[in-house]
C-alpha cells in the first residue's frame, strides 16, 4: 500500500509535531510517523523546563539560539492555547533559582552568566532574599540567581495540545517506524515502514531524536553516529496540599519543578530531575526503566534542594531519552546529498524550548528556502569529510 503526502515528518515528539503545527495553515497534506506513543521518548519525558538559565547549557555557541527561542516561545504557545476553549497547559513563567552553597558555586555561576551574556533581568540573591521567594529552600545555601522570567510547562498536556492543532490541520499520524529509505540519484523516493507501508512525499523531515542514527548514515553516507542517547530519571511527588515552591529550584546537581493541577482531575505535584547518563539504546535493556541509582540521585536531589520535602508520597518515576550531538550542537539543515530531505535533531535537553523554533525554522525552508534564524552553526557539514563536501557542491 502507497500513500502520498506533501510532507512526510519522521518522528513524532516535540519537534515533528511544532514542524507540523508551523505548517498547518498552508493547505499541505502532512502525515508525522513514530512507532511510539505521541512524545516518546524525550518530548512527554521531560520537566516541561521553560529557560535559559540552564546549569547545562554551557555552550557559546548555543546561546543565541536559546535566546531566540526563549523569545518564540510564549508566542507559540498562545497560537497553540488559544485554539482551545478553556484549556490549561500547565505554563507558568514563575521564575526559577539557582541555588548556591558557597563562594565557589557564586563565581562559577557569574563567569558562566558573564561568557554566555545570559543578563536579562538576571539577579544575585542574598540568603534572606531567597528565603523571602522560597521559604522552604535549604538552610545551608548562601544565595541564589534569579531570574524571574523563567518558568515551566506540563510538556505532556502541551505536547497533546499541539497534535491536536495538527490533527485539526490535514495533519495523519502513523505508529509505525521506518525500516528502510529508498533513494534514486539525489533524493528520496519513498520511505518504507514496519508495518509495510510504503509513505511517498515531496519533503521528507528527520526529526526521530535518539533512534536518528540509522537514517543518518544512510542519508548522509557516512558510518559514524552523530547523535548519543542520554538516559535521564525523573520522579514526580504528590505535595499533600499547598505546592511547597513556587519557581523552579536548580543547582548543578538538577532541578525541581512545580506541577499544579491544571484541572479538577489533577492534584499538584513537583517533578524532580533530571539524572544524566549516555547509553547505548540499542544494546542497553529497559532503556526506559527507571534504576536504584537514578531514584537515590533524585532522592538526594530533595535532601540538598528542598529537605522538608523528603517525606512526600512518591506518584511515579519515569525514564526518557534525550538525543546530544557528538559536539552537542542540533543539527537543523538541509540535506547536502538529498534534495528532498531535512534534518531536525540533537536537541539534547532543550527539545521543550527548541522545539517551536526549530519548527519555525523548518517550516521556512519548506516554504521559502530561507531562515529568519541564522543556521550555519547546525549545518551537518560539520561532520561531513572534505571529499564528502565536495561531492555535494560537484
Amino acid at each position: 500500500m502507497v500513500e502520498t503526502y506533501d510532507i512526510a515528518i519522521i518522528g513524532g515528539g516535540i519537534i515533528g509535531n511544532s514542524i507540523a503545527a508551523h505548517l498547518a495553515k498552508e493547505n499541505l497534506k502532512i502525515a508525522i510517523i513514530d512507532p511510539n506513543n505521541l512524545g516518546l521518548p524525550a518530548s512527554k519525558a521531560a520537566a516541561g523546563l521553560f529557560q535559559i538559565q540552564s546549569s547545562e547549557l554551557g555552550n557559546k555557541e548555543l546561546i543565541d539560539f536559546c535566546h531566540e527561542s526563549f523569545s518564540y516561545f510564549p508566542k507559540f504557545y498562545k497560537e497553540i492555547s488559544d485554539s482551545f476553549e478553556n484549556i490549561d497547559l500547565g505554563f507558568r513563567k514563575t521564575g526559577s533559582i539557582y541555588l548556591t552553597f558557597n563562594e565557589e558555586d557564586i563565581k562559577e555561576k557569574e563567569n558562566e552568566y558573564n561568557e554566555l551574556k545570559i543578563k536579562p533581568k538576571l539577579s544575585f540573591l542574598k540568603k534572606e532574599e531567597v528565603f523571602i521567594l522560597e521559604p522552604k529552600a535549604a538552610k545551608n545555601i548562601v544565595g541564589g540567581f534569579h531570574y524571574p522570567e523563567e518558568g515551566y510547562i506540563n510538556n505532556p498536556k502541551f505536547l497533546k495540545a499541539i497534535s491536536s492543532y495538527c490533527l485539526a490541520n490535514n495533519t495523519v499520524f502513523i505508529e509505525s517506524r521506518v525500516e528502510e529509505i529508498a533513494i534514486n540519484k539525489n533524493k528520496i523516493q519513498n520511505v518504507v515502514l514496519a508495518n509495510g507501508e510504503i509513505i511517498h512525499a515531496n519533503k521528507y523531515i528527520l526529526c526521530n531524536g535518539a533512534w536518528a542514527n540509522k537514517l543518518l548514515k544512510k542519508a548522509l553516507n557516512i558510518e559514524q553516529n552523530l547523535i548519543i542517547g542520554v538516559k535521564g530519571e525523573i520522579m514526580q511527588l504528590g505535595v499533600n496540599g499547598q505546592l511547597p515552591i513556587k519557581n523552579v529550584l536548580l543547582s548543578h546537581n538538577g532541578y525541581i519543578v512545580p506541577r499544579p493541577a491544571t484541572n479538577s482531575l489533577e492534584e499538584d505535584s513537583i517533578i524532580v530531575g533530571g539524572t544524566t547518563e549516555e547509553i547505548d539504546i540499542e544494546k542497553t535493556p529497559n532503556i526506559f526503566k527507571n534504576s536504584p541509582e537514578g531514584i537515590l540521585k533524585l532522592n538526594r536531589l530533595v535532601e540538598n534542594l528542598l529537605p522538608s520535602c523528603t517525606n512526600l508520597p512518591r506518584i511515579k518515576t519515569w525514564a526518557g531519552i534525550r538525543p546530544k550531538t557528538i559536539d552537542s550542537l542540533p543539527i537543523i539543515d538541509t540535506s547536502p546529498d538529498l534534495e528532498n530531505l531535512i534534518l531536525a535533531v540533537g536537541h539534547y535537553r532543550n527539545g521543550i524550548l527548541m522545539g517551536p523554533l526549530t519548527g519555525k525554522i523548518i517550516s521556512e525552508l519548506i516554504l521559502t528556502n530561507s531562515t529568519s534564524f541564522d543556521i550555519n552553526k547546525f549545518k551537518c557539514e560539520r561532520f561531513l569529510s572534505k571529499q564528502q563536501l565536495s561531492h555535494s557542491i560537484a
